[in-house]
């Protein structure tokens, strides 16, 4: 597969360099969709830049991209694409909680941060599991403030706090904030949620 893109990408570029071809949109969607799919994710950002000259870029294109940027954990280049092309995605809390996955796998939430503050001033309202996804970032990313304004947030909203969230929590602050960490222990042994070896500081 990687050998027929390798050949797919300089037949593309002959097109363009040695015949004067001009690619259509249809072209570059179809490189960059078999770019994405073999996970050449640099090159498939290469030509994404150069429909983007040729005009409107659709949803079936940048979607997928962003997507695939995220599980390969290229988050800067995802949330660039995602702040300038968010209104293609109709879905926008699946959207959102695949980038604050990728950017805890790589320890950076605070790059989520200001990008979920902007999606709400868009209008947009949080369900449950993305504000555990959330949190979870931040826990992941040593952030123990943003998941507690996070965790005020579940609770102003009426969600109930789950076995889970709390565990999350008690992850945000970690080893070196113990004293509060616990107080997220005590609130879910009070609660009945904590159950033995649930909670870890890890």
């Amino acid at each position: 597969a990687h050998h027929r893109v390798s050949e797919a990408v300089v037949f593309f570029e002959e097109l363009k360099r040695k015949w004067g071809v001009a690619p259509t949109r249809a072209n570059y969607q179809r490189l960059i969709e078999a770019l994405r799919k073999a996970n050449r994710m640099q090159m498939a950002l290469r030509y994404f830049r150069e429909l983007e000259q040729l005009g409107d870029v659709s949803a079936e294109t940048v979607v997928p991209l962003i997507i695939q940027l995220c599980r390969s954990n290229l988050v800067e280049e995802a949330l660039q694409l995602y702040e300038k092309y968010h209104e293609k995605e109709q879905n926008q809390r699946r959207l959102l909680s695949l980038l604050a996955m990728a950017c805890g796998r790589v320890h950076k939430g605070a790059l989520m941060v200001p990008l979920y503050e902007a999606w709400k001033k868009r209008g947009n309202t949080p369900d449950f599991a993305l504000l555990n996804t959330l949190i979870d970032c931040c826990a992941k990313s040593r952030l123990p403030e943003q998941a507690q304004t996070l965790f005020v947030e579940i609770t102003s909203l009426k969600f109930e706090p789950t076995e889970a969230t709390l565990s999350l929590m008690m992850k945000a602050y970690g080893p070196k904030r113990l004293r509060t960490a616990l107080q997220y222990y005590t609130a879910a042994k009070e609660t009945g949620l904590a159950t033995t070896n649930t909670f870890t500081l890890a």
